[in-house]
């Protein structure tokens, strides 16, 4: 599929791309190659069945179907999910050459994966994502139930350099995801793979382990996210005068607390949110959990 290609099918659907919503529509077969076999490497196949289609996809944002085209051939069953429903009567074209493909319009944020009767871990996601959504995706998928195995996404570069931080650049974003699973950027995608071309590069963001570790149990969850949040709050400041400056279970800690909370957990006082490692942030929940019960 070349730009030319995808130019002139959009005007034959009578379609402009709207970027507003993320429509950058992929085009380069190289890039497709390299999400499918990163797909295919993270998947698990019983022994002497690496030639059987066993699992099902979800795809967000089809678009014109061309990444969808390639993973009917790799999956047993790919749920692809369309906002736009200018794109379905041709998605739909597209699903009656492949008895494995379900077109769903809806809103990716809003479906209910349970509907379609995946469970937890029961699924992949592999997905040119509206760059718009990347977070509220991410989130979602990772927070809610049921989550997937593993996900292949293409996000803005900077989202994904964000994602795979380490300490000293980490952000809410770093931590939201590598509390839940392992990042790992696969490959830089320069901004001609895609037409029309965004105005930033791409990248090829594998997420594997997911929920393996469950490094936060769920009855922490919102604590622990209240003060990361609470940490973050400005990142300029000390993390300590960010937290006691925050409310949490209606209750405000006093700093000569806090220091000793940072003196048990090996944390200075003069370190920023973004110095500590995700193993801190969950020891210092810990302790701010076993305070206030």
């Amino acid at each position: 599929m070349t730009k030319i290609n995808i130019f002139q099918q959009l005007k034959q659907l009578n379609i402009r791309p709207n970027t507003d919503i993320g429509q950058n529509f992929l085009c380069d077969e190289t890039v497709l190659k390299t999400i499918i076999d990163t797909y295919k490497c993270g998947v698990e196949t019983p022994r002497g069945a690496s030639l059987q289609k066993t699992d099902t996809i979800v795809e967000i944002g089809p678009g014109l179907g061309i990444l969808t085209e390639q993973l009917v051939k790799h999956a047993k069953r790919v749920i692809a999910i369309e906002l736009d429903r200018r794109l379905i009567s041709h998605l739909q074209q597209v699903a009656q050459q492949y008895p494995n493909l379900e077109i769903v319009q809806n809103d990716a944020l809003q479906v209910n994966l349970a509907d379609f009767g995946l469970s937890n871990g029961s699924y992949s996601v592999v997905a040119n994502l509206p760059y718009q959504i990347t977070a509220q995706i991410l989130r979602k998928l990772l927070t809610e139930q049921p989550y997937p195995k593993q996900m292949v996404l293409l996000v803005q570069k900077e989202v994904a350099e964000r994602i795979v931080a380490k300490p000293g650049q980490l952000s809410i974003l770093a931590i939201s995801v590598q509390a839940y699973c392992k990042p790992k950027i696969i490959k830089i995608i320069p901004p001609a793979a895609f037409y029309p071309a965004p105005k930033v590069h791409s990248a090829i963001l594998e997420l594997s382990a997911i929920h393996q570790q469950d490094l936060i149990p769920t009855s922490q969850e919102k604590l622990f996210f209240s003060v990361v949040k609470a940490g973050f709050a400005q990142k300029r400041k000390l993390l300590i005068k960010n937290l006691v400056n925050a409310t949490f279970k209606q209750q405000q800690l006093e700093k000569k607390i806090l220091e000793q909370f940072f003196l048990d957990s090996q944390i200075s006082w003069q370190a920023r949110a973004q110095e500590l490692s995700l193993n801190q942030w969950l020891e210092l929940v810990d302790k701010f959990e076993s305070f206030m019960i």
